[in-house]
Parts: C-alpha cells; structure tokens; sequence
C-alpha cells in the first residue's frame, strides 16, 4: 500500500506550507517529516535516485523570500534533503514527470513558472534541455493527450490557462496548437476520442463569474468542435464513467452555489441531474449500427411522454428532426435512411441519436458506413 505526502505550516511568521510529511494512513503511522527552506506549492513522486529502492520526492514552490522558484529533492525513504534547485522566476507553478529525453533511463520534468515559461529539465545533470514561452502561467498542471507530433514522445495540455489553449510537445516544450478562447480563465479536463482521430478531446469551462463560455476542443488539432454558456461559475471538471448510455465518458463540474452538474461527453448536453438516465426502459437502441441505408431507432416508454428525436453531427448540430410529437406508454420505433432536412444523403460517418423527453436527454452514437 503506497503512503500519501502532504504539506502543512506552523510558522506564523511565514504562512505558507513549509512542511512537508509522509503518512502511513493505513496504520495512522507518521513516517517522516521534513521541514523545507522553501514555501511548497506541490509534491510529486518521482523514481529511485539513489539505489535505496524507494521513489524520491520532488518538492516545487517559491524560496522563502518569494523571489526566486525553487524545486527540492527528497529522500523518499526518510525525507532527508538531497538537493534544492533555484529558477530565474519567483515562483514554479507546476511539475510533472514526463518521458526520458536525452536517453539516461531517467524521466525529465515539465514545469512552468510565473513569466509564462515552461522548462523540460533534466534532474540527473541538473540542466534545462529546453526552455520555451506559453501564452499564460499554468496554475494547474500538465496532463498527457498523447503523441500528437509523432516524435514518439508524450504530448501535454495544462489544466488551468488564462485565454488560450496549447497543447505543448513533450520532446521540446514548443507548441503543437493554440487555441484562443474568448474567456478569462479556464479549467479543463480530458474527455473521450468523439471524433476517432486517435486523440481524446478536451473540454474547457470559464472559472470566472456567471454563466461563461464552455468549449469542447478536438484533442488533436485544438478546434473547436461546440461551443456554449455553463451555467455558473466553474471550479472544477473531472470525468466520470459513461452515466447516459451513450457508449462514452461523461464529465462532472463543480460549480457556484454548491452545485455539482453531470453533462454528456459526447455533444455537452446535459443528462439528468436527477434519476440516473441509465435507464434501461427509456434507452435508445438502434439497428443495426452501423448502417448503410436504413437504420431502426426503437425506445421505450413508461408512461405517456413529449418526445423529440433528432439527429446530431459530432458538433452537436441539428442535421435532421425524425419526431416530435407525444407517444403512449409501450414500445415505440421509428427509422432514419440517413438523409438530413432537404432529404439529402448524408457522407458516412459517426452521428449521435438525441432523445428528449420531458427534461431528460438521451443520446446514442451511430457510424453510417
């Protein structure tokens, strides 16, 4: 069972985190502490150092006076001190470990600071590979999304931006994409592949105040696939296992006024907030899937229902409307021959079915062939 590693401060002079301790939590057992000449901002694990058979520590923050960045490496056995390392900037914003660069068998580490830099940086050596420019300081952190360039390393999105989103590559920290947003500051997390280029998308929401724009990226190319307003103010976003039946993640966001919102991973609707919409008598089923010519969409009612069925682009466009009008308890089928309004055939591909009844909205992904 792994131990957990956090920071806390007992200096009133200093507030900050200047702590750092690893706790047996299975055993309620504190196994070492540490304190630090540094205030931390974050912990990460990284690999064994020095051949004792337990990871290090990485230790990222601010020198005590705030004007210099600093990053430490701990003993993971006994939390002793090995090395502290101080950046130009005031203050190292993220860390994450990324693959090995330069061929040591040892991981390099991302990192971003204040000025709105990134560092790949090798700790063996102790040198900076590579430094580039990013639009905004990352505050999050960095998650993977994959070899986007092809170099065979992963590639990286930040999980906090101001205006503009990136994905950076993670061989050189130099961009991939950039993608500005008409925003303030955005949240983001990874949702999955709707368009099936390899890549998962990415979904990011205005942390600011009010109803804000919300974004669904494509992960690859940082196009915007749909865009709309969230609700209220958005803290944060984590994915969440397929809740509507629609083959895909969906995502969770903790919003203003204590709310907790589920939406759709495929088109950004959202599910019912209610009853989970995982409900085997009001599913969408279709027939066969995928389809060349026709295709049978069938669902089920337990009592008398406004129905509207329609059929969606991976954007979440309206191409067609098949039904909207009320329908009796029972079984109930209707069929699509894979035309949109002016009755035209559409180009093979992947659409969504969307059900909506009373407000509950219900989607499934279909492939015309």
């Amino acid at each position: 069972m792994e131990e957990i590693v956090f920071g806390d401060s007992d200096n009133e002079e200093m507030p900050g985190i200047h702590k750092v301790y690893c706790y047996d939590y299975i055993h309620d057992d504190l196994l070492w502490s540490t304190e630090m000449d540094m205030q931390v901002y974050g912990t990460v694990s990284y690999t064994d150092m020095n051949d004792d058979n337990y990871p290090e520590l990485l230790v990222y923050g601010t020198n005590q006076n705030k004007d210099s960045g600093r990053f430490a490496i701990l003993n993971g056995l006994d939390g002793s001190c090995l090395d502290y390392t101080d950046f130009e900037a005031e203050r190292l914003l993220s860390l994450r470990i990324i693959d090995d660069i330069n061929g040591d068998t040892f991981s390099e580490v991302l990192i971003s600071d204040n000025h709105y830099r990134t560092y790949i940086y090798d700790l063996i050596n102790s040198e900076i590979l590579f430094k580039e420019q990013i639009p905004y300081a990352c505050n999050g952190n960095f998650m993977e999304i994959g070899d986007l360039d092809g170099d065979g390393f992963t590639d990286y999105i930040p999980t906090k931006v101001r205006d503009t989103m990136f994905a950076i590559s993670g061989y050189n920290a130099q961009y991939i994409w950039k993608e500005y947003l008409n925003g303030y500051s955005y949240i983001s997390c990874l949702i999955d592949d709707v368009t099936y280029d390899g890549f998962p998308e990415i979904i990011v929401s205005d942390a600011g105040f009010g109803p804000l724009p919300q974004y669904f990226l494509n992960g690859a190319t940082g196009r915007i696939i749909q865009s709309g307003i969230s609700v209220s103010t958005t803290y944060k976003i984590i994915p969440v296992e397929d809740i509507n039946g629609d083959g895909l993640k969906d995502f969770i966001s903790s919003v203003n006024y204590g709310m907790l919102l589920c939406q759709s991973g495929a088109i950004g609707i959202y599910t019912d907030d209610g009853e989970s919409p995982h409900n085997k008598n009001q599913m969408i089923n279709c027939f066969p899937n995928p389809f060349k010519n026709m295709i049978e969409i069938s669902f089920s009612l337990e009592e008398k229902n406004e129905i509207k069925i329609s059929i969606l682009d991976i954007k979440g466009n309206m191409l067609v409307n098949l039904l909207d009008e009320p329908r009796v308890k029972g079984q109930h089928s209707i069929y699509w021959d894979g035309t949109d309004y002016n009755a035209s055939k559409l180009p093979p591909g992947i659409y969504f079915v969307s059900l909506k009844s009373d407000d509950k909205v219900f989607a499934e992904k279909i492939i015309k062939k």
